[in-house]
């Protein structure tokens, strides 16, 4: 069975109340407050609807946390275990992901539920939409123009990687040259 929360109906009375004002003030001007409120309820979870049936079979774990969760795990760039972890006791993903309930149901991902959920999202190439709306929905919350994006980073890693080469070149050779002068017929080190 499909389980979905409606994110755009707030709660009654704040699940995370019981963490005092401060706390809670901490919550709210963190990246966990901008991720539940903007990005969350714009993942592509009814993409996934396709895949269960809406009355009969176990209720699936709630959709959204579950998309957000993969998204959270290639953001931080974290194991299976690791996720694990941070979706069970981390306050911040827990709020991040809108998980208001303390039981396991909710509370608790198994890594198999983990890779299930990550296998669904590459075979129905979800990975794009997920891309595309995080995207969107940060460039109009922040009003940026796009148009004037640079892509330094690809510049970086690309001009990294002939400087590695050009390095790596310049050192067979200047070694190439010692064996020459010295006539030496040693195996060197190339490091």
């Amino acid at each position: 069975m499909i389980h979905v929360k409606d994110h755009k109906t707030y709660d009654m009375f704040n699940p995370f109340e019981h963490l005092g004002p401060k706390r809670l003030a901490l919550l709210e001007t963190s990246w966990a407050h901008l991720f539940r409120e903007e990005i969350l309820h714009q993942l592509p979870a009814e993409k996934l609807f396709e895949l269960y049936d809406e009355s009969k079979g176990r209720q699936t774990k709630e959709l959204y946390a579950m998309l957000g969760l993969v998204l959270l795990q290639q953001m931080e760039d974290l194991t299976d275990e690791e996720t694990v972890q941070q979706f069970a006791f981390n306050i911040l993903w827990q709020y991040a992901l809108n998980v208001t309930d303390a039981s396991d149901f909710s509370s608790y991902v198994s890594t198999r539920t983990l890779w299930t959920m990550r296998d669904h999202v590459g075979h129905l190439g979800l990975d794009q939409a997920l891309f595309e709306n995080v995207s969107e929905t940060l460039t109009k919350l922040f009003t940026l123009d796009t148009s004037k994006q640079r892509l330094d980073s690809v510049h970086i890693f690309s001009s990294y990687s002939q400087v590695w080469c050009l390095g790596k070149f310049h050192h067979a050779t200047s070694l190439l040259s010692s064996l020459s002068v010295n006539g030496s017929m040693g195996s060197p080190s190339l490091n």
